[in-house]
């Protein structure tokens, strides 16, 4: 039976005590919600599974709402922890790019870090599309923030 703590004492037990710096959900096809309440499992495991200051990725597509325990919502917040979305889709009957990006991942060949290429404020935004639209220099994810 899948709950909202199996999944998160199996994770601290393989680290040998210690809850993750990272953990990730990236599983978001329908069967995988099959049923109506593991998707909230599978992203509240991810919650309580990471340590202070720690952050969770979330990946593909929901299907359905959210819903948190209070425990969940409260490690959140306690921890400060960092929640970040991420979306990718294959068409593809064989080669999966959801398998393909975490084996990278694995390997170190892709880091978190080096995906996103470019950190501009909003007020850069015309130059950024102007660099992007002649391809002045290599990016890769361009992110806005205000200010």
């Amino acid at each position: 039976m899948l709950t909202a703590t199996g999944g998160m004492q199996a994770v601290v037990k393989r680290a040998g005590g210690h809850a993750s710096d990272i953990a990730s959900d990236i599983r978001r096809s329908r069967v995988d919600l099959a049923l109506p309440f593991q998707a909230d499992v599978y992203q509240e495991q991810c919650i309580r599974a990471t340590a202070t200051l720690g952050s969770t990725v979330w990946g593909g597509i929901s299907h359905q709402p959210l819903h948190l325990s209070e425990k969940a919502v409260d490690d959140i917040l306690r921890k400060e922890l960092v929640i970040s979305g991420a979306w990718n889709s294959s068409f593809a009957p064989f080669a999966s790019d959801w398998e393909n990006a975490l084996t990278f991942m694995g390997q170190k060949k892709i880091v978190k870090g080096d995906v996103i290429t470019h950190r501009l404020t909003l007020d850069e935004l015309p130059g950024a599309f102007q660099m992007m639209l002649q391809r002045e220099t290599y990016f890769n994810k361009v992110m806005f923030f205000p200010g």
